[in-house]
């Protein structure tokens, strides 16, 4: 960006969230990664937001930045306009806590490790979440998702987002209606909802919560065959368990990692109950009743507590890892092929985020110091030999596409999800 036109940028930005929340320095810009920003700017508000998208008319290009994830996404190749890493660090005050309706509405920069404390103190949360997600914003959760999100009891984090305030790409501002849930229509929060950014700015959301629970117990379950822990997994569900956590791991004998310890049958069913005393102990009661009829056997409740405190990714992230959606009516052919082509390898195999219908199945590469390694194409060779298609969150469809060209004609937002 030439001198010109880096004054005329500086005016313009200074103007509208003042100078001090504007930096062209170095040490500033180089904390966004590939995206290298010309500039960074901290917003406080969503009229600011709207006034930057207004003044800079088309001219240049505004990357949606928070707690410093982004800084790891691949951007899109500059066009020759100048870029501006709009970060939303100071957008992270909490409006308003309905504790009748239990809603909770607050901007998009804040912490959900902040919004949680806030929360626990009213006897409030926003459910069970890995530990991994708490640093992330509000916004980055919901504008994307990670696949991580879900719980059997609260479902996915961002389906409890009921409304929106959003800046838009031709610098408006668009407040979503809280609407019952058996209205009928549209809902607009959800155009908004899991776009990546490349559609609009969220500044704030409503948020359904949760009362914390009266009682959790973590109970851990061990079976021959992987299929017959998840068809544990797939009637308790169908009988109304509603755990708040659910998970299936998968290994040859005495790989399991959970609680640190190793075990020596195929799989182990990790689950969490939560609810009112009574509530949880009808649960447990026809949780049990399914395992047995399975083939299940509980281990000690030492090792379910200690697994109940390691609530992270089921593949760490510093391992190359895929998933796959898994239908509960195939999963005895799809993962003897997987385990066929896996042989020996010690991957990682979890399955998560259950529904009515399947799961999510979770393939990550063996440690460096188990054996050689998979990168991410050789793990989704593996899904396919199984008959299983890798989930692609970085997929564009045409309707989005369609409605990014509407929304954002001038390419004014960028997101790395979507170029």
């Amino acid at each position: 960006m030439t001198m010109t036109g880096s004054k005329v940028l500086s005016s313009l930005l200074s103007r509208v969230v003042g100078a001090v929340h504007t930096s062209f320095a170095d040490s500033d810009r180089e904390a966004y990664g590939d995206l290298a920003p010309d500039v960074v700017i901290w917003p406080g508000a969503a009229d600011e937001i709207v006034e930057v998208l207004r003044a800079q008319r088309g001219e240049a290009q505004i990357a949606v930045t928070g707690a410093g994830t982004r800084a790891r996404h691949r951007w899109p190749p500059p066009d020759g306009r100048p870029r501006i890493a709009l970060d939303t660090q100071r957008l992270s005050n909490i409006l308003r806590l309905d504790e009748t309706s239990l809603l909770v509405q607050s901007q998009c920069g804040i912490q959900l490790r902040f919004l949680e404390d806030a929360l626990r103190r009213d006897q409030l949360t926003l459910g069970p979440l890995p530990d991994s997600m708490y640093t992330s914003t509000l916004g980055g959760v919901l504008a994307d998702p990670p696949p991580l999100a879900y719980s059997p009891l609260c479902g996915a984090l961002h389906e409890a987002c009921i409304g929106v305030t959003v800046a838009t790409a031709a610098g408006g501002l668009l407040e979503t209606r809280i609407s019952p849930r058996s209205a009928t229509g549209p809902d607009l929060a959800r155009l908004y909802l899991a776009s990546a950014g490349a559609l609009g700015v969220i500044a704030d959301a409503v948020l359904r919560v949760q009362r914390l629970p009266e009682d959790q117990t973590p109970l851990l379950f061990d079976f021959d065959e992987p299929g017959a822990a998840i068809a544990s997994a797939a009637k308790a569900l169908a009988l109304g368990v509603r755990p708040a956590r659910l998970q299936v791991q998968i290994g040859k004998p005495a790989t399991h990692p959970i609680a640190g310890e190793s075990f020596s049958r195929q799989a182990i069913l990790a689950t969490q109950i939560a609810g009112p005393t009574t509530l949880l102990r009808a649960q447990r009661q026809q949780l049990e009743q399914v395992v047995a009829e399975h083939g299940g056997s509980e281990l000690p409740r030492r090792l379910a507590d200690r697994w109940a405190t390691q609530h992270d990714d089921p593949v760490p992230r510093t391992q190359p890892r895929t998933q796959a959606f898994l239908p509960f009516s195939q999963v005895e052919a799809r993962l003897a092929r997987l385990r066929q082509a896996l042989g020996e390898m010690p991957a990682t195999l979890v399955c998560d985020q259950f529904t009515m219908q399947g799961s999510n199945l979770w393939l990550g590469s063996p440690r460096p110091e188990d054996g050689p390694t998979l990168d991410r194409p050789g793990l989704e060779a593996l899904l396919k030999g199984a008959g299983l298609s890798a989930r692609r969150a970085r997929h564009e469809s045409g309707v989005a596409r369609a409605l990014r060209r509407t929304l954002d004609p001038q390419q004014v937002l960028l997101s790395p999800r979507w170029h």
